[in-house]
């Protein structure tokens, strides 16, 4: 049908809005969509569609923009536990030191002394000459070593008669060598004083 003929055709009133909206918007669709590209060798002057693509690459960005961004979680690696060393300690030597006497050992020395002394006494006394009676009183220190040998011989105290003095030292002197200490005693132990009289 021809422009003359549409043209012709009358329309209801209450229909000519909806009939020039329809003609508008078909027109703009034609000039966007419809563009003639001339009339080839054939002829033939239908009009070609052509469609205006964006360039690749700014349909990538779009794509890429419209696509929901992925966070990676992070990676968790297993890290060993830090190895503590403990480095054994150089073994010190303690020294212990030597524990007091105890009063057990204490007595057993005092005793082994009376004991020892005694024996000593009865041997010095079975050298004093007989039959002398002298005035005064002399005191003998004399010493032994561990084989009961005589080591020292002093007057600690004179009687003050010089005879009687001579004789107490040649007493003691006379009884040596006297036997052996008990080994609980020391040297410290080994030490008498004896008081001689003669009446």
């Amino acid at each position: 049908m021809g422009a003359a003929s549409i043209s012709n055709v009358r329309l209801p009133r209450r229909l000519l809005p909806a009939a020039l909206a329809a003609a508008l918007h078909i027109a703009a669709a034609s000039v966007v969509l419809f563009v003639p590209l001339g009339q080839s060798g054939t002829g033939d002057t239908s009009p070609e569609i052509a469609i205006h693509l964006p360039p690749a690459a700014a349909t990538r960005q779009v794509l890429s923009a419209a696509r929901p961004h992925l966070v990676r979680p992070p990676v968790v690696r297993d890290v060993p536990a830090p190895r503590i060393e403990v480095e054994a300690a150089a073994s010190t030597a303690i020294t212990t030191p030597s524990p007091a006497p105890s009063a057990d050992r204490t007595a057993i020395r005092a005793q082994g002394r009376r004991d020892y002394g005694g024996k000593l006494w009865t041997l010095i006394a079975a050298r004093k000459p007989a039959g002398i009676h002298l005035d005064g009183e002399a005191t003998v220190l004399f010493a032994v070593d561990g084989n009961g040998a005589l080591i020292e011989l002093q007057l600690a105290r004179s009687s003050g008669n010089a005879r009687l003095d001579t004789l107490a030292l040649d007493t003691v002197r006379s009884a040596a060598p006297f036997p052996a200490p008990p080994p609980e005693l020391e040297s410290a132990d080994l030490r008498f004083t004896i008081p001689f009289a003669f009446r």
